[in-house]
């Protein structure tokens, strides 16, 4: 590629930029409120398809661990767990010891619905993958990738 075309965003004004992040930042949340058949003929949120799948992936989680482990608030992940037992996704169970600690898990739906999620997201990411290779490099895309991990540890980490 000519440096030209490989530094557009590398020299862009702040404002461009600003702007390409929140145009880019409201597609997400579009797509990611859109319900989708992940394969099961029912249709979900992608919030709620990511915590039936991170509950299957870590049984006997708790409200307060997902909500360290995703960055979210204990409220924000009991009203999401509401919404799955409803739906007959998840399940609570009280702890014997101390009847108060509650302990979360998959119903077989949920394990159903994890697994042809987690198949839908390898599906679609590889054909993402296959088309962004048809005007980026490897490098490029580590690039990419890595410049959204760090941008999650910075918000993560409370650094701007």
């Amino acid at each position: 590629m000519d440096d030209e075309k490989t530094l557009k965003w590398a020299n862009a004004h702040p404002y461009d930029l600003s702007d390409l992040s929140f145009r880019y930042t409201m597609y997400s949340y579009e797509e990611a409120m859109k319900p989708k058949d992940y394969g099961t003929g029912e249709k979900y949120s992608l919030t709620e398809v990511h915590t039936v799948t991170h509950i299957e992936e870590h049984p006997g989680i708790t409200v307060t661990q997902m909500a360290e482990e995703l960055g979210r608030t204990k409220s924000a992940i009991s009203q999401i767990i509401t919404k799955l037992e409803k739906k007959k996704l998840v399940y609570r169970a009280y702890g014997k010891e101390d009847g108060k600690k509650v302990f979360l898990s998959v119903t077989p739906s949920g394990r159903e619905l994890s697994i042809a999620h987690k198949q839908y997201d390898i599906k679609n990411v590889i054909e993402f993958q296959n088309e962004l290779r048809k005007h980026f490099s490897e490098e490029e895309l580590d690039t990419f990738y890595r410049v959204m991990e760090m941008h999650l540890i910075i918000e993560e980490e409370g650094l701007l």
